[in-house]
């Protein structure tokens, strides 16, 4: 059980309707789990469950921790938990957002939602590659139309996130589809060039810096 987590736990008394409030979710889901606590604030979130994250406050506290659990996730060779119908909902309910490129804004909720769905697919792909002696060629156009069928704040995040995305489709075909790895190489190498320019376009600002790197 990860640390984290367990400290929740402990602390908290579950007969108590404080535990399940916004509050609590503001102390031990706070931007440092981002970096050494993504596995114990997933079961946070997974253990509070999608009834509780209402409030605007809670909704934002979540979607400014998706994509470090999708990451882990994918990290970890595991599903997402929020590549769940039950979490989907909770996360297209958070769109509050008039502008174009912020991470509740429409785009932006409809690229978190490519995002929860990548570590799945990605594992399906490395468990074909692991068994490809015994299967059919059937199966590996089973898993390449799963990845292609993907519709694959600011605009240099959400930009960012698409290209990363767009790369890691373009890995998991390569893996499984040969007969299209010229033309697969050649797309991540521009996919790449691309993503290097943009980490020249944000200039000065250190945070998008940080994040890019």
């Amino acid at each position: 059980m990860p640390a984290l987590f367990e400290a929740f736990t402990q602390s908290q008394s579950f007969d108590n309707k404080s535990a399940y409030s916004p509050s609590s979710a503001c102390e031990h889901l706070t931007i440092p789990t981002l970096g050494a606590h993504t596995g114990g604030a997933s079961h946070i979130i997974q253990f509070r469950d999608t009834l509780r994250f209402t409030t605007d406050f809670e909704q934002a506290l979540l979607m400014a921790l998706a994509y470090s659990i999708a990451a882990e996730a994918l990290l970890i060779n595991e599903k997402c938990c929020f590549d769940d119908p039950r979490w989907t909902n909770v996360l297209q309910s958070s769109r509050d957002s008039p502008e174009i490129f912020t991470n509740r804004s429409e785009l932006g909720i409809s690229l978190l939602l490519l995002m929860i769905r990548v570590p799945a697919v990605a594992k399906r792909v490395g468990h074909v590659v692991v068994i490809q002696d015994i299967l059919q060629d059937s199966d590996f156009d089973t898993i390449a139309a799963d990845v292609r069928t993907g519709d694959f704040s600011n605009w240099w995040v959400l930009l960012d996130i698409s290209i990363i995305i767009n790369i890691l489709a373009s890995r998991m075909l390569f893996a499984i589809a040969p007969q299209d790895r010229a033309l697969l190489e050649e797309e991540v190498q521009n996919l790449a060039v691309e993503l290097k320019g943009l980490q020249g376009l944000v200039g000065e600002n250190r945070r998008a810096r940080f994040y890019l790197a």
